[in-house]
């Protein structure tokens, strides 16, 4: 689902990481998807982002 990555998807998050997509530069797409379909990587740096923004570092 991210532009540019041809991985296998492994991961599926709901619309609502959709920010934090933006968030890291990351382009979805497509952008109007209900699921976020994400290989391993792309996963890992949702995750870390996440653990950073609750102060889990």
């Amino acid at each position: 689902m991210i532009t540019g990555c041809n991985e296998k998807a492994e991961k599926t998050l709901n619309k609502s990481y959709k920010r934090v997509l933006q968030g890291l530069n990351l382009k979805i797409d497509f952008p109007n998807a209900k699921e976020l379909h994400l290989c391993k990587r792309h996963y890992k740096m949702i995750r870390d982002a996440m653990r950073a923004l609750r102060g889990n570092v």
